[in-house]
């Protein structure tokens, strides 16, 4: 891996987020949007651009989550 800590975190936190999302505490959405952030870091670096566009994706939701903005209803 170029990037060993970065992808460590990517991995810790997303796990604590899943958790945390599991019992409904809305903080997970603080750890999502860190850990998306960070994955289209990791992803632009290696030049797997269709890898971070769907993190971009990702990190639209997390915000979506956390300020309620409803982007995504159905």
């Amino acid at each position: 891996a170029n990037f060993p800590y970065a992808d460590a975190c990517v991995a810790t936190w997303g796990m604590i987020a899943t958790w945390l999302m599991m019992y409904q505490v809305h903080a997970c959405w603080l750890y999502l949007m860190v850990v998306n952030a960070l994955s289209i870091f990791i992803y632009s670096k290696r030049r797997l651009y269709a890898a971070a566009c769907m993190f971009v994706f990702y990190l639209m939701m997390s915000f979506d989550g956390y300020f309620e903005l409803h982007w995504f209803e159905l």
